[in-house]
């Protein structure tokens, strides 16, 4: 290793990246080639929450397509996509919102139609379903329950009457006569009757007959009773063998048995004057029964966690890497970034940096030397050499970023010293110019940085630039540099595919 040379390294290091892109690239497979032959449709929600720029669409659970735009149609959400014009969707299919699991990532489903018709670029979907959330859910929840509460109290003021009582008794007279009816009838049909007990009388003959005609088999059954009874005679001795061996136990078992029975009866008087604490509307759950103050302030709660859940599911994490080559330096720069975004114009930028212009020191060197050892001129003399040595440095940057338009800014720390950015963007984000100042000491000039990004395909950046070109010590560095940047989405992609083939055989 100690023959290779700077620029064999660094032509191995971009060979390990291009072959690590090339792989995840054909795993992934959003290449961004077919989206000339692409087809634009659209649709219209109630709310678009949960789904952004690149959420996937569904056809019978594979994605042929993804999510382009969002914008508002009057108070809704309109849901631009592009799908494979290879698809064929009938003009009457459905789509919706769905999720994976209960809070897992959002995705359009469409369901197919029976039409013979199939829809066109740029046609729009006009048969959809929207997604439902927590809060409908225990909206309706509570809705419930106030019908359950009514219910009941009609029931109670039903019931507790003088009138319901009389109805009852009218109910058990309406009932008594049914009975007298129902002899009324049986002595209308006595010759029915008869005729059933005829049929009867036949059974029994029969039955005679096939007694008489299987005696033999039925007294050698018969003479097999004295074995049984002499067997049951047998197992009621031990059995009462055993009771008189294990007398005290069985008697400790019935007190306890009798010990239960009282505990049991206790708790279901405990249970009743619960339940009738509860119907009086005293304590927690009586209140939380016969209140609807309660169950709107719980309404009110679980449309906070929905909210809350709405506001992770809206969180898009983006994963980094970056490598800058400075070329005149001979020197790798790796850079390890975690950005998270709340919203579309907002950033939480983390990065870890390896840095090879780190910390300088000073090494001092003290070299004796003898001459002529062991001889009358004898001489020794010594040499200090005092040489700089610079050692990489591990770095850590923490910004936030705000975008306005095309424009980012962003401030923070910015490899552990305080520092400013800029972006500006151009073609539809694939392009981004980037000026960044840090560390305003008195000794030396600030670090200025200027340099510009290509995002190519979909997981592949490209970049080149200069990095502190106003030190009054140090030239300049340029350097070129490429890497690698995945979001959740590709994240849970990559996931679910060692998932399925750690599953096949």
């Amino acid at each position: 290793m100690r023959n290779f040379s700077t620029e064999a390294k660094v032509g191995a290091f971009f060979v390990v990246v291009f072959g690590l892109i090339a792989w995840i690239s054909t795993k992934l497979g959003d290449y961004g080639f077919e989206e000339a032959r692409a087809m634009t449709l659209s649709a219209t929600f109630n709310t678009a929450a949960g789904v952004s720029e690149g959420t996937k669409v569904n056809l019978a659970g594979i994605k042929i397509g993804v999510v382009k735009d969002i914008e508002l149609d009057g108070p809704r959400a309109r849901i631009i996509f592009t799908i494979r014009s290879s698809v064929k969707i009938p003009e009457d299919s459905q789509v919706s919102i769905q999720t994976f699991g209960f809070l897992g990532q959002r995705y359009l489903e469409i369901m197919p139609g029976s039409s013979n018709r199939t829809m066109d670029d740029g046609e729009h979907f006009y048969n959809v379903e929207d997604a439902q959330d927590i809060s409908q859910l225990t909206a309706n929840l509570g809705h419930i329950s106030e019908d359950i509460k009514a219910v009941t109290g009609n029931l109670r003021a039903v019931m507790g009457t003088p009138d319901a009582q009389q109805s009852m008794q009218e109910i058990f007279e309406a009932f008594n006569a049914i009975t007298t009816s129902l002899a009324s009838t049986l002595e209308a049909n006595e010759r029915n009757m008869d005729q059933i007990m005829g049929n009867l009388n036949k059974f029994t003959t029969d039955m005679a007959y096939i007694s008489n005609k299987n005696r033999q088999d039925i007294s050698d059954a018969l003479a097999t009773f004295p074995a049984i009874a002499e067997n049951l005679k047998s197992i009621s001795g031990n059995l009462a063998d055993v009771m008189d061996r294990n007398n005290d136990e069985i008697s400790a078992t019935l007190e306890n048995l009798v010990g239960v029975s009282a505990n049991l009866s206790e708790s279901l008087e405990a249970v009743a004057s619960i339940a009738q604490k509860i119907d009086e509307g005293e304590g927690t759950l009586g209140k939380l029964v016969n209140e609807d103050s309660t169950i709107e302030s719980i309404n009110e709660a679980v449309e906070g966690i929905n909210d809350y859940v709405q506001k992770l599911r809206r969180l898009q994490a983006e994963v980094r890497y970056r490598g800058e080559y400075h070329i005149e330096q001979g020197e790798v720069k790796s850079i390890f970034s975690l950005n998270l975004k709340p919203n579309f114009d907002k950033t939480y930028m983390f990065s870890l940096v390896d840095s090879p212009v780190g910390r300088s020191r000073e090494v001092t060197t003290v070299t004796e030397t003898t001459r002529d050892p062991g001889a009358a001129d004898e001489d020794q003399s010594t040499k200090r050499e005092v040489k700089e040595v610079r050692t990489d440095e591990l770095l850590f940057s923490a910004q936030f970023a705000k975008r306005w338009y095309d424009f980012q800014f962003r401030a923070g720390i910015i490899e552990n010293k305080g520092g400013v950015g800029v972006e500006y963007f151009l073609f539809d984000d694939h392009l981004a110019l980037s000026f960044e100042a840090r560390d305003f000491s008195d000794d030396n000039n600030p670090i200025l940085k200027a340099y510009a990004t290509g995002f190519v395909f979909d997981h592949f950046l490209i970049t080149a630039g200069v990095d502190d070109f106003v030190n009054r010590y140090d030239d300049p560095r340029y350097f070129v540099g490429a890497g690698l940047y995945f979001n959740d989405n590709d994240i849970a992609s990559i996931a679910s595919l060692g998932a399925v083939r750690g599953a096949s055989p």
